[in-house]
């Protein structure tokens, strides 16, 4: 890997199986996250989601917010003030949990 190149890579390589069992969240939990502008996966040529390593660290992130008893808005301000859009494009890391 080389210098300055992030961690988490974003290539979208990872179909929603593949998500919820790395995530530990329902595909529908996820769309919804999707459909409340969370999270915003690419799409193959076949419209089926793909997701990057970074899309996966910021599910996992949205689920601990969403656990700690945090609303979609709560947590889309929070994305907001942290400078990440649904893309999860923005700082390096997640800020930390309130």
């Amino acid at each position: 890997m080389s210098a300055g190149r992030n961690c988490q890579s974003e290539e979208p390589i990872y179909p929603m199986g593949v998500v919820e069992r790395l995530t530990g969240l329902t595909g529908r939990r996820i769309r919804y996250y999707e459909k409340k502008g969370l999270i915003a996966p690419a799409r193959s040529q076949g419209n089926h989601r793909l997701y990057s390593e970074r899309d996966i660290a910021r599910l996992r992130w949205i689920g601990e917010l969403m656990n700690r008893g945090l609303t979609t808005g709560m947590v889309r301000l929070i994305l907001e003030k942290s400078g990440q859009g649904p893309t999860g494009r923005g700082p390096e890391e997640n800020p930390p949990l309130p």
